[in-house]
């Protein structure tokens, strides 16, 4: 039986629809990954804040930052005054850590207290940057604390003028620091002593963490506490060539640490 000209129109109406459906999903599917959806996700995601401001001492925030027994003196007696962020994706040639030549100098710490949890001694394999832990105590509206990944991803955005290759950077900054850099922190000064709130040295024999208060009992490398060489005694070297981007506490441009590379 022929079909009524108005069953043959619904039925080519219904064919129309479900491939203009079937357009939007492949539409749909494309946005997805596409660099301009991808960005836009990464915006929606690193805008929120970090569930850490929830926490703390009072109006306080908690947070840590590792590194080498050589640097634990004059953490103490000056401060954190640094921390590297190279911002430009070429490759070293020696590490293969994606430096470039463009440095920011900026206080970086976590909320992760597991050390080798938070990236920093993948690259180099030197863990004796984890053997000291500080923790500090900062105001939760000091407008110098920002949440690290909204943060970097300005800087990426500024620097490179360009959303996709900035946030290609982003993506490798993200994988070289073990996806973990959503607890990361950064604080545009210098995290002044009194902001300390306690440190533990974790001794590279036994793996335990010593409190403060038990350093006559930790030694690194047979080195007691008390032995290790004063701030100024202490060489500070940079293992690539750099030029100063930008430097948020002075560092760089008042003590102009020279390059080493890996064998001196």
């Amino acid at each position: 039986m022929k079909k009524s000209r108005k069953k043959r129109k619904e039925m080519k109406l219904q064919r129309v629809n479900l491939r203009n459906k079937r357009k939007r999903k492949r539409d749909v599917e494309r946005h997805k990954k596409s660099s301009s959806f991808m960005i836009e996700n990464l915006e929606k995601e690193i805008s929120n804040p970090s569930s850490v401001w929830k926490y703390g001492k009072g109006n306080k925030v908690r947070l840590y930052h590792f590194t080498h027994p050589l640097c634990v003196k004059g953490i103490l007696q000056n401060g954190l005054d640094r921390g590297y962020v190279w911002m430009e994706g070429t490759d070293d040639g020696l590490l293969g850590m994606g430096k470039g030549d463009d440095l920011i100098c900026i206080p970086c710490m976590t909320s992760n207290p597991i050390g080798s949890n938070n990236g920093q001694s993948n690259h180099t394999g030197d863990r004796d940057r984890e053997l000291i832990r500080f923790s500090f105590l900062i105001d939760k509206d000091d407008p110098k604390l920002k949440d690290y990944p909204l943060w970097f991803w300005n800087e990426c955005k500024e620097y490179g003028n360009d959303p996709v290759s900035s946030y290609k950077y982003y993506q490798d900054h993200n994988r070289t620091g073990n996806h973990n850099i959503q607890s990361w922190f950064v604080y545009k000064g210098i995290v002044r002593p009194e902001m300390i709130e306690s440190f533990y040295l974790k001794s590279n024999v036994d793996g335990k963490y010593y409190d403060s208060k038990e350093l006559q009992t930790w030694s690194w490398k047979g080195i007691r506490y008390n032995d290790l060489p004063e701030p100024e005694k202490v060489r500070q070297g940079i293992r690539k060539k750099y030029s100063i981007y930008k430097d948020y506490t002075g560092h760089l441009e008042n003590t102009k640490p020279e390059y080493m590379s890996m064998f001196s």
